[in-house]
């Protein structure tokens, strides 16, 4: 069973993993650029199957689509459920959850 890890340790999981990064990309954040550009974060969802999440792990979930993936309200709307039932994610009892009404608030604040 996966549990919740924000996508930054997440990466620096995966670039502490890797003997070769640092000597390729020079730092981390060169890789965590790459790594968000080249993976997305389906490798960081995989990680978490199963588990059961807070709401303010769902909700780094859907900042990280909205601000890194360039997501908008109505797709975090639709990406939310499709998470739930592919990797067996429990997401919390929440009014609205996944609704675009929930997000669109958050996603303004993100923005700013």
């Amino acid at each position: 069973m996966g549990t919740f890890q924000n996508f930054r340790s997440f990466v620096r999981s995966q670039y502490e993993g890797r003997h070769n990064a640092k000597r390729y990309y020079g730092s981390f954040e060169a890789f965590y650029r790459h790594y968000i550009g080249s993976f997305n974060f389906l490798p960081w969802i995989e990680s978490m199957r199963g588990a059961t999440l807070s709401l303010g792990a769902t909700n780094h979930i859907a900042r990280m689509y909205i601000v890194h993936g360039e997501r908008t309200p109505e797709d975090i709307a639709r990406i939310l459920p499709e998470i739930c039932r592919m990797y067996d994610i429990q997401f919390p009892l929440e009014e609205g959850i996944f609704t675009p009404e929930y997000w669109q608030a958050k996603a303004l604040l993100w923005a700013g």
